[in-house]
């Protein structure tokens, strides 16, 4: 079997995941083509490949995937779009805009929404990711294209709560705010599933849209700090504390893990 991973700086998990277990799956071949995210935004799929539009892209494809400048999608039996704007942190300024269902905080200026209409909204932003906006180009390419899944960011990290952010974080502090201001009302209840209604919604039978294993999350919307300290990113070094975007190796190797064994069942 062979797997192509694409993503952004969470690519380095997945790399560190897949060293971990490499021995255990000796039928499986992985690549792995990465950016971070401000030097994604200069890829596209064009005709069934996933080329880079700009020189930063171009060398960053090429030391991620130890060599290659482009990705061939007919080559693989399997793509992992990974990350790529598809995660809770994208709906986290939902929750200053709007309240819904049950939630407690009636602080602030907001608008008073039913449950299923906040849910359209959260399908309507997910779908605007690049993660599926790409899979859907992969799928219009006309090729012999193979399985196409989608794994989400990972849920931010508990340490949120906790410590301030890096000096140089990839959340914004309005979405921050939010969060730690639906944990503050016991509301993060209502975020997570708004996040799982539109994960479940844009997943497919073939093209599935995975869902991080149960036991790394608490409190629904929070991975839990043993899966966070020590994270990495694509720089190959551990990420400063107030990181709360990416995960270190072990979840990694859950998360290389799951893929594998889904594909193999």
């Amino acid at each position: 079997m062979r797997i192509c991973f694409v993503g952004n700086s969470h690519l380095a998990t997945a790399k560190f995941g897949w060293d971990a277990v490499a021995p255990d799956y000796r039928n499986v071949e992985v690549s792995f083509f990465g950016a971070i995210a401000t030097v994604f935004a200069d890829v596209a799929v064009e005709d069934g490949k996933l080329v880079p539009k700009s020189d930063a892209a171009k060398q960053s494809f090429i030391r991620t995937s130890g060599g290659r400048d482009s990705a061939i999608f007919t080559d693989y039996d399997l793509v992992i779009l990974l990350a790529l704007d598809f995660g809770l942190w994208n709906l986290l300024d939902l929750y200053d805009k709007y309240r819904w269902g049950d939630q407690n905080n009636t602080e602030g200026e907001y608008e008073l929404v039913s449950t299923g209409y906040l849910h359209e909204i959260a399908k309507a932003r997910l779908t605007r990711s690049t993660a599926i906006r790409f899979r859907n180009d992969i799928r219009k390419s006309g090729a012999r294209v193979p399985k196409v899944w989608i794994y989400p960011e990972p849920m931010p990290s508990q340490s949120v709560l906790t410590e301030a952010p890096a000096q140089k974080s990839d959340l914004s502090a309005l979405r921050l705010e939010a969060l730690r201001r639906a944990a503050h009302w016991h509301d993060e209840r209502s975020l997570g599933t708004a996040f799982a209604a539109a994960r479940s919604f844009l997943s497919a039978a073939e093209d599935i849209v995975l869902e991080q294993p149960a036991h790394t999350i608490t409190a629904d919307v929070f991975t839990q700090r043993e899966f966070s300290d020590g994270s990495i990113g694509l720089a190959s070094l551990p990420s400063p504390r107030g990181d709360f975007v990416h995960m270190n190796g072990r979840f990694g190797e859950l998360m290389v893990r799951q893929i594998l064994n889904l594909a193999a069942g």
